[in-house]
């Protein structure tokens, strides 16, 4: 499942507000009437995926927003700045909009320092008023949220964590664009990289931490295996699927999710048994191996 979120700008008289706004790749259908923190159901989204990632790292003083179908797309970090509820939202309704039978295995949020200060460059203060003053939120709202998700933790057993450096280690002063080489000279011994690296690593070494990460290891791990116990594994993992290569078959084009319905198929109605049909199973796989 790809996702991609990004703030879709419209007017409202003189006024432009910003609505979170969910790019997909699989279709979304919505209820009648749409919930009320339901994103834009409908139908998978036919846009390049480039298109797609450039609405969603629109960030003010770098990057443009962009103009797709009509409507102008900017940073979703200045609407939704810790998308992890919105995912939340986003499943749920995909399984019936039942929160207490949400259907998560894993709810993982990752943070990119926590923050007091906007982690953005000087620029026209005219034309970015109002991303400046949003800005002065973001740190505060991913917090919000994370609490709000807390709390969603015991009374409908979702299995969330987040990881997110705290202030002390200083990850969060670093602005945006800031990839600054070792110069000895200023007194600076280590790269942009080497220190968040370097912080990081401190964080993930606390022993609260380290048990969060083994418990979300864990979850990992065993999800992967009850899925690749999955009779259609072979279709979620890699999308292969299967099709009859028999000359004069009429279902030449019909797609098979699993090796058990082409296996009939031959069986059944071409009558093939033994090697020849593991032949021709291996020749169907789609696409070829």
């Amino acid at each position: 499942m790809s996702e991609y979120r990004s703030s879709s700008e419209k007017k409202t008289g003189d006024v432009e507000e910003s609505v979170p706004y969910i790019f997909r790749s699989y279709d979304h259908w919505g209820k009648i009437p749409p919930h009320i923190n339901e994103r834009n159901p409908g139908i998978a989204h036919s846009i390049p995926i480039w298109e797609a990632a450039r609405a969603t790292t629109a960030a003010p003083f770098y990057f443009e927003p962009i103009k797709i179908s009509n409507r102008k797309f900017g940073d979703g970090g200045f609407g939704t700045n810790n998308p992890a509820e919105e995912m939340l939202w986003e499943v749920t309704h995909m399984n019936g909009s039942d929160l207490s039978d949400h259907g998560i295995a894993l709810l993982l949020s990752i943070g990119t320092g926590e923050s007091d200060i906007v982690r953005i460059g000087e620029g026209p203060i005219g034309k970015y008023r109002a991303y400046l003053n949003a800005a002065k939120k973001l740190a505060s709202d991913s917090q919000r949220v994370h609490e709000r998700l807390e709390g969603y933790k015991k009374p409908v057993k979702l299995p969330y964590y987040r990881f997110n450096v705290p202030k002390a280690y200083g990850l969060g002063d670093m602005k945006l664009d800031e990839w600054k080489k070792p110069n000895p000279l200023k007194g600076r011994n280590k790269s942009t990289l080497d220190t968040i690296e370097e912080k990081t690593t401190a964080y993930c070494n606390e022993p609260s931490v380290r048990q969060d990460l083994k418990e979300v290891a864990q979850i990992l791990v065993d999800h992967r295996k009850n899925r690749a116990s999955l009779d259609i594994w072979g279709l979620i993992s890699s999308g292969k699927q299967y099709r009859c290569t028999v000359e004069g078959c009429r279902r030449v084009q019909q797609l098979r999710p699993r090796r058990e319905d082409l296996a009939d198929h031959l069986m059944h109605r071409h009558n093939l048994r033994n090697h020849e049909l593991e032949m021709k199973i291996k020749a169907g796989i789609c696409p070829p191996e």
